[in-house]
């Protein structure tokens, strides 16, 4: 395996990086500074914007994390509309996370490992 990359070397595939899902582009996210945002305690660099034929496609001009959030916000686009997308998109975020939450107390159920306090 060849030795880590740098931090130019990372910078430069990220940036390079394009993902088409339905339609639309995902692409990184260029126009900021070092620093997108500061997030429970993280620092955000990278970030993911949606484009259909070369223009921001997403309500508000939203970003994304991660591709994959990207793709489940198109995925909500495409259902509900921009109309009522940041409801609906509310929506998916609060049942993933309890989904997560009951997967996870399933699992540590059927292990019979105590719950950490």
């Amino acid at each position: 395996m060849a030795g880590r990359f740098t931090d130019k070397e990372m910078r430069e595939r990220f940036e390079r990086g394009v993902h088409s899902y339905k339609g639309y582009t995902v692409q990184a996210k260029r126009d900021y500074a070092d620093v997108l945002s500061f997030d429970r305690g993280f620092y955000i660099r990278d970030g993911f914007v949606v484009v259909k034929d070369g223009c921001n496609a997403m309500p508000g001009a939203v970003w994304f994390n991660t591709v994959e959030s990207a793709r489940q916000a198109i995925d909500i686009l495409e259902v509900v509309g921009e109309k009522r997308f940041w409801d609906a998109h509310r929506r998916v975020k609060d049942a993933v996370e309890k989904a997560r939450e009951d997967a996870l107390a399933g699992f540590v159920a059927e292990l019979s490992i105590p719950a950490a306090a």
